[in-house]
């Protein structure tokens, strides 16, 4: 007997046709999974009023006709092995279920049902009701794009740090690290085809950062040569942009990476229709060096630029090494030579360029004190008109893993109650290399105003106190971003979620009606923690840390050594 076309597959590629005409008439993009039932069927994906993507992009599993549908309800219906599938996803997952009889359908948040209804996963009943509000037809799509549209924030706000660990990527985790690539399939021929390859390929570095069940974020990335490494891929699912776990697993890698005293340079390319995330690579010290036209197929307005981060893993502790420092970075990163009458950047004018860009000679001012400054590199035009500037911090975020400990720097002890420090660290004493900032790679600590000297590029280093049942330990390093002393009001509107301190709690650390708040960035853990009594040996006094403590270079120094 031949194969028939039943008719369950005629009502489902009707439902399918249906989601494709809404979509079509709506301003959204429906694209069709074309592999075996896992319990997705496509992804809806939103554009903005240039009608280019928006990067919003929504899981959809369709189902159509009367068995899904009692009187005026409709149901979404499936069996444990699609439930246990839908609650892995970290995208937002929607089930829609299409009545043909009148030509309509409703949608439902599966994502929202199963973190309310968790119990539902293993024991059932494996159907979920759709609110009968909830249409999903040209007159409501309105209501259903302003349900799943992110507002985009330019700051990372957390509230509530969750459980995540970073780990090897697992043959387990391919269906919804496929679901997490989607987006970048649109602009790749065969994306999937050389995703398998890689997954294959044991020479390839495969992370994930998992949150509770959820694949959270994916990196990727391959030596290209004994210098050279591409990040081939890095996205961090839409349920959890904004939450700063993104930021987590690019740390993670970068500091994998700067150990490997071979690596020099790591470069990762994006495309132009999402240059949103080069300030997101910039904060790493990534920083555009290629731009390539005409690259996608997809969109050929679109370009591809290339960003690359340099490591420069000098130490930095007099002003002969400053002065080599400064020549490293002109002759080998940058690639000018102000002494030369010709501008350029490695010999390049502004008319070798396709379209005109502009190429000044460029001079370099270069600041030797010994103490943390506020100009220390400076790149000037020809007129003097100042191009760029960087502090040490600057400098130290963007060829990291480079230090300055400078002689007349501030190095302040920081001691912090057991309480705050369990808030704003996650300090596991079982492990080594555990210590890190709950979330956030940058975060704030509230004090009575002391060492109000302290700027960008000083040190800082933490001390739990023994308060409280505290150990009593210096357990890592940070260095200053900024630091600023006002009213606690006005501390807390500026800094309020980077922080663990509530407004009351940076009250009682005021002086004066003023209090200060120390904005550090780039933490660095411990192997292991140094005791008081160690340190008491190393300093030979005995240290006291009650309040913001001052050492020297050379005293931190030592504590750091202690620790690593």
């Amino acid at each position: 007997m031949p194969t028939r076309y039943v008719p369950s597959a005629q009502t489902g590629d009707i439902g399918i046709a249906y989601i494709r005409y809404i979509s079509s008439q709506t301003g959204l993009i429906y694209r069709p999974f074309e592999n075996v039932d896992i319990g997705v069927d496509g992804a809806l994906e939103f554009i903005n009023e240039s009608r280019e993507p928006s990067g919003d992009l929504l899981l959809v599993q369709v189902k159509s006709g009367s068995s899904f549908i009692r009187g005026d309800t409709y149901y979404l219906q499936a069996d444990r092995e699609h439930f246990e599938t839908w609650a892995r996803y970290s995208i937002p997952i929607v089930g829609i279920v299409h009545n043909p009889a009148r030509a309509d359908a409703r949608w439902v948040n599966i994502s929202d049902h199963l973190k309310n209804h968790p119990e539902q996963v293993p024991n059932g009943p494996y159907r979920i009701r759709i609110p009968k509000k909830q249409m999903f037809t040209v007159e409501g799509v309105a209501d259903f794009v302003r349900k799943f549209r992110r507002d985009l924030k330019p700051v990372t706000s957390v509230e509530t740090p969750p459980n995540l660990s970073i780990r090897p990527w697992q043959a387990q985790d391919a269906i919804p690290t496929r679901a997490l690539l989607a987006p970048l399939s649109n602009d790749y021929p065969d994306f999937y085809k050389w995703l398998e390859t890689q997954w294959e390929d044991a020479r390839v570095s495969k992370k994930v950062v998992q949150v509770g069940d959820s694949i959270a974020a994916y990196s990727m990335w391959k030596k290209k040569d004994s210098r050279n490494i591409k990040l081939q891929t890095f996205v961090v699912g839409p349920l959890f942009r904004g939450s700063a776990v993104g930021q987590h697993l690019l740390y993670h890698e970068i500091r994998n990476w700067s150990q490997h005293m071979e690596i020099e340079r790591v470069y990762v390319t994006v495309s132009s229709h999402k240059a949103d995330l080069l300030d997101y690579f910039y904060r790493f010290g990534f920083r555009v060096e290629g731009i390539a036209a005409n690259r996608y197929t997809r969109n050929p307005k679109d370009a591809e630029l290339v960003l690359t981060k340099h490591f420069v893993r000098d130490i930095i502790t007099s002003t002969e090494q400053l002065e080599e420092l400064n020549q490293k970075l002109c002759c080998h990163i940058w690639g000018i030579d102000s002494s030369q009458p010709v501008s350029g950047i490695y010999g390049v004018q502004s008319d070798d360029f396709s379209v005109l860009l502009t190429v000044p000679r460029t001079t370099v001012g270069l600041n030797v004190s010994e103490r943390s400054v506020t100009s220390r590199i400076t790149l000037n035009d020809e007129g003097g008109t100042l191009l760029r500037r960087y502090d040490d911090y600057l400098l130290m975020r963007e060829f990291y893993p480079l230090r300055f400990y400078l002689r007349y720097k501030n190095y302040i002890v920081v001691p912090i109650r057991v309480d705050f420090s369990n808030e704003l660290f996650a300090r596991e004493p079982e492990t080594t290399h555990s210590t890190q900032l709950k979330l956030r790679v940058d975060r704030v600590y509230y004090c009575t105003p002391r060492h109000t000297d302290l700027i960008s590029g000083d040190w800082v280093l933490f001390y739990e106190t023994k308060w409280g049942w505290g150990a009593g330990e210096a357990f890592g390093t940070a260095i200053v971003r900024e630091c600023k002393i006002d009213t606690p009001e006005a501390l807390w509107q500026q800094y309020g979620t980077r922080g663990v301190f509530r407004l009351e709690d940076i009250r009682e650390h005021s002086r004066n009606g003023m209090s200060m708040a120390i904005h550090f960035d780039f933490f660095e853990p411990f192997a292991r923690c140094v005791s008081l009594g160690r340190i008491r040996n190393l300093l030979n006094r005995n240290a006291v840390f009650q309040s913001l403590t001052s050492l020297s270079r050379d005293e931190f120094r030592a504590i750091i050594s202690e620790g690593a």
